[in-house]
């Protein structure tokens, strides 16, 4: 017999929640095999069997669990599960198996849409299957590899719901007084509706948190006709992954937190502490929410090697692949819009740094110069800093630096 119990997937993890058990109870299943999901603050895990036999399910899904604790077994052909010792730890005999990342991941989910029984589907589409009692394995998936992903689930939904009605009979009038009195009220009796836990539960938490420290907010336009003949340049001469505005924006500002560490900082209670080490936030925008990775040590790398890592956490991060120390540790944040086409927006800082760099779209501008009109690659940046570590003359200081260095990026290479 194997003990199957709640794995831990990161240094600061205490419980996981079980969203969904990928075979049933009874059930004949191989090592190796996907077992279940398990959701933590921060991330979603596809858990992989840690042994073959038949699946005896203790706890059933939604059941938040702490880490090590029981949620199944794994018995042999012929065994009986032994009943639970007094000391509630594992019964005698018993090999407790906790499954440590990396595991299964739904990137594995993505190469392979389907296998036999089994369908690859994201959280959120499982989480819609589940309310509105759809058949995943009905469902066309639109998503990266064939995945199954939220809006198919409701589209198969809204489709059922058509087909039923073309071939129902009419429906008695309703009594008088039973009916949803306008349309706004028939749209609210269909909406769906989400709680805000696992990686929404988090946002929630962190910007209502961050919204409580005083922020101040500095806007710089700079000229990026140097930077964007650098990237074509370096671009040109390299195979493989291509370096981006974010890339070059990311290695700028660790460049400048090196001039101004007061901004490379956390809030620690009633108190702050500057760190040595850039440890770089990137926010990626993933279904289900923002997620934050972490490069570690950015201001060690190259702007090759950065450029590298932030392209390898943001697959990571879309694919489902992130371990929770991935999220963990930052120091500093950059968010890019500008793939949105937004020009410029105010960012609410990421708890506990003090800083948060917004990076607008690169456009097309316009200023006279020596009286004659020019056009010019415009890129607008942000700054939002808590304004009780940091006051605005410091953060300005740092945006002129941020500027100089992308107006001559050779100065940072």
């Amino acid at each position: 017999m194997v003990e199957v119990v709640m794995p831990k997937l990161g240094l600061s993890m205490v419980k996981g929640r079980i969203t969904r058990w990928l075979v049933e109870d009874g059930q004949l299943v191989e090592k190796g095999q996907d077992l279940f999901e398990v959701e933590t603050e921060k991330i979603t895990k596809v858990i992989e069997s840690p042994a073959r036999g038949r699946l005896r399910i203790l706890l059933p899904a939604g059941s938040e669990v702490p880490v090590g604790h029981r949620i199944g077994v794994i018995l042999e052909e012929g065994e009986v599960e032994p009943k639970e010792s007094p000391s509630g730890g594992a019964p005698r005999g018993v090999e407790a198996v906790v499954v440590e990342a990396p595991v299964a991941s739904t990137a594995a989910a993505e190469r392979a849409p389907r296998e036999g029984d089994r369908v690859f589907a994201s959280p959120r589409a499982r989480r819609a299957a589940r309310e509105l009692r759809v058949d995943l394995r009905t469902v066309r998936g639109s998503g990266p590899g064939g995945r199954v992903i939220e809006r198919d689930v409701l589209r198969a939904w809204a489709s059922s719901r058509e087909s039923a009605e073309r071939v129902q009979p009419p429906k008695e009038p309703a009594a008088e007084g039973t009916r949803p009195s306008s349309a706004a009220e028939v749209a609210l009796a269909e909406a769906s509706i989400s709680n805000l836990s696992g990686v929404r539960g988090v946002i929630a938490r962190r910007t209502s948190q961050s919204w409580r420290a005083p922020h101040i907010y500095l806007f710089a336009q700079v000229d990026m006709s140097e930077s964007l003949r650098v990237r074509d340049k370096l671009n040109s001469a390299r195979a493989g992954g291509k370096v981006t505005i974010t890339d070059l924006v990311a290695f700028a500002a660790v460049k400048a937190l090196r001039l101004h560490p007061e901004l490379n900082a956390v809030v620690e209670g009633g108190s702050y502490r500057v760190v040595e080490e850039v440890n770089l936030g990137v926010a990626v925008d993933v279904e289900g929410g923002l997620l934050v990775p972490v490069v570690k040590g950015a201001n060690r790398m190259t702007l090759m090697e950065l450029s590298s890592r932030i392209r390898s956490l943001v697959e990571l991060s879309r694919s489902g692949g992130l371990s929770p120390d991935d999220l963990e540790g930052g120091t500093f944040t950059v968010s890019n819009l500008g793939m949105f086409g937004v020009s410029f927006f105010t960012a609410i800082i990421n708890p506990p740094q003090v800083a948060i760099l917004s990076v607008g779209a690169v456009e097309e501008a316009v200023r006279v110069e020596g009286g004659e009109l020019r056009s010019w690659p415009r890129l607008t940046l942000g700054v939002g800093a808590d304004h009780r570590v940091v006051d605005g003359a410091k953060v300005a200081s740092f945006l002129a630096d941020l500027r100089s260095f992308l107006e001559n990026p050779w100065t940072m290479l």
